[in-house]
């Protein structure tokens, strides 16, 4: 590979960003878009970062209960969130 080419690709490595180079304070303004359960089922254990994230006090979940939705699947997407971040829910709706 000749030195400019080695240059670009370099260039180019160097400008793209990736998710985990994003700012706490990032995730926190996504994380206001999105449903507290669906949070916690798709970052939850995904590494260190986000169980820290996830676990913050300045991380305040709201949980949106769909009328349509059974007993079962009630019980099973939403009692783990709500049992261990019991003290960040922010509403419940």
């Amino acid at each position: 590979m000749c030195i400019a080419t080695k240059f670009i690709i370099d260039e180019i490595n160097q400008s793209i960003i990736s998710i985990e180079s994003l700012s706490n304070e990032c995730f926190y303004e996504i994380f206001d878009y999105l449903d507290g359960c669906e949070i916690f089922q798709a970052f939850s254990n995904l590494n260190h970062r986000f169980q820290q994230l996830l676990g913050s006090s300045s991380l305040l979940f709201k949980i949106k209960f769909h009328r349509s939705t059974s007993e079962d699947i009630l019980i099973n997407n939403y009692q783990e969130p709500i049992r261990f971040n019991k003290n960040q829910i922010f509403s419940i709706h």
